[in-house]
């Protein structure tokens, strides 16, 4: 009986396929939706109409994700493309099986593991699919120990996942170009293959060996002449592929064969734009130092400098505006590097916008300046790094709330002490007539409330609802402080 569970494990996974198969005619609004955002280069899109399908259990939808991510075109990780191909396996998929057992194999998002690697490569040939069978056909005798694949033949361990013989075709060759296997990189281009073959997703040899961050295998290739600036279907070169996953190494190899920097992907994205949202901070630095990066110009409607200022370090900040970069430039809701990198609560960054004399006083289209919006999110760090001679400091918000307000709410005594030092009103209402003080003791801010009444702040105000600060102080439970305010 014990024999008899493999085979009819197989035989329910091949109806799985089977049943996949006949549903394959059925329209899927997801899969369309997805392939239409793919075809106008929206890969964000297509992620966002692909999700909520594979997680209802599509396979169709978590096959196409995992793709996605497998190529690089999504930014994403192995990991991702993993839990979606083995998602997708599971519910029948024969492709996604072929690719599970690739995956395996290569070690890529997960631990190489060859035994798993053969049991879904068997079911993907089990149920069909001819790659599979290849793949099977020049797989080695061979058993797992503790990550490492020992040929039955050989005394001499192997790389997990790395086979004694890799059949010389295209599939392989793309597989070998992710996995930095040179030897068989070098039979291929020995044999004069073409160096233009592409996967499904479009991605050539040299982008494959880029995303993956095999180094070695890149300069092989752009040896071998592979086009250096080859798009896929997303529109991203092996640049902006190295780029994105911050493979520095391979970023500088590319730029040193005299990859375009310049080249934008079908979203409108350059190489530095896909360094900077990773915040991959040698990549970007290789890639400015290059003098070919687009600085000035922006990435989906946002400059290079204001994406860096949202978390990336000080110095790639510092080095986008010794290249030229802009420090005041506004997106198209009025937002500065400086104000952005306030509202991340990104102190390096603000530092060094400070440093090069970025403009504290440009707001957002609702007046909000770096500093407001550095306090209104309790950045208070970011706010002190802000502070300095020339600030102004009574600006508001749209609910009027000014500095000095905030930072009372929030309970910095330090940094209330820095803005009274820096003339902030101090009996100030807002919209609700609340003062600085008011709002100190409702939030029960015992020490800002002192500093507030040394500094002279009027407790006997009264707001729009008629209450002092003693009686907000009481009404929120703060009995001794209610008790310092009267």
């Amino acid at each position: 009986m014990a024999r008899a569970e493999p085979r009819l494990a197989l035989i329910v996974w091949c109806l799985c396929a089977a049943a996949q198969a006949c549903a394959a005619g059925q329209p899927n609004q997801a899969i369309e939706a997805a392939e239409q955002a793919l075809r106008a280069g929206k890969i964000g899109d297509a992620i966002a109409d692909l999700e909520p399908a594979a997680r209802s259990g599509d396979p169709t939808a978590q096959y196409r994700l995992a793709s996605l991510y497998l190529s690089g075109a999504a930014r994403g990780e192995d990991a991702k493309a993993f839990q979606w191909m083995s998602a997708a396996a599971r519910h029948g998929h024969v492709k996604a099986a072929f690719h599970l057992g690739q995956m395996y194999l290569a070690g890529r998002g997960t631990t190489a593991d060859a035994e798993a690697a053969k049991t879904w490569l068997t079911k993907a040939a089990a149920a069909g699919n001819d790659d599979a069978r290849q793949l099977l056909a020049n797989f080695p005798t061979a058993t797992l120990s503790k990550g490492i694949v020992v040929a039955a033949t050989s005394a001499q361990p192997q790389p997990a996942g790395q086979l004694s013989q890799v059949p010389l075709d295209a599939k392989a060759v793309l597989e070998a170009a992710s996995r930095g296997r040179i030897d068989v990189l070098n039979r291929w281009i020995a044999a004069r293959g073409s160096l233009e073959t592409r996967d499904e997703d479009g991605t050539t040899a040299l982008g494959r060996a880029a995303v993956a961050g095999q180094t070695t295998a890149v300069s092989e290739l752009l040896k071998a002449g592979a086009d250096k600036n080859a798009r896929n279907n997303a529109g991203a070169s092996p640049l902006m592929l190295a780029a994105a996953k911050g493979h520095a190494p391979a970023v500088a190899a590319l730029l040193t064969a005299g990859a375009a920097s310049a080249q934008t992907s079908a979203t409108g994205e350059t190489a530095l734009a896909y360094a900077l949202k990773g915040c991959h901070a040698e990549a970007a630095l290789r890639l400015i130092a290059s003098g070919g990066a687009q600085i000035g110009i922006p990435a989906d409607g946002v400059a290079p400098l204001t994406i860096a200022a949202s978390r990336c370090s000080g110095s790639v900040v510092a080095a986008l505006v010794a290249a030229g970069a802009d420090v005041n430039a506004k997106d198209k809701d009025g937002r500065t590097a400086l104000w952005v990198a306030a509202e991340r609560g990104n102190v390096d960054a603000v530092t060094a916008l400070r440093a090069a004399k970025a403009n504290e006083r440009i707001g957002d289209a609702g007046n909000r300046t770096p500093l407001l919006i550095a306090l209104e999110r309790r950045h208070l760090e970011a706010a002190k790094a802000l502070l300095g001679p020339g600030l102004e400091v009574d600006g508001a918000t749209q609910s009027g709330n000014t500095a000095l307000m905030l930072a009372s709410s929030a309970g910095d005594s330090g940094l209330v002490t820095a803005l009274l030092a820096s003339h902030a009103g101090l009996d100030v209402r807002n919209a609700q007539g609340n003062t600085a003080l008011m709002m100190a003791a409702r939030e029960g801010q015992a020490e800002v409330v002192r500093v507030l009444l040394a500094a002279g702040a009027d407790r006997s105000l009264r707001n729009k609802k008629r209450e002092t600060a003693a009686e907000i102080a009481t009404a929120s439970n703060h009995a001794e402080l209610a008790e310092l305010l009267r």
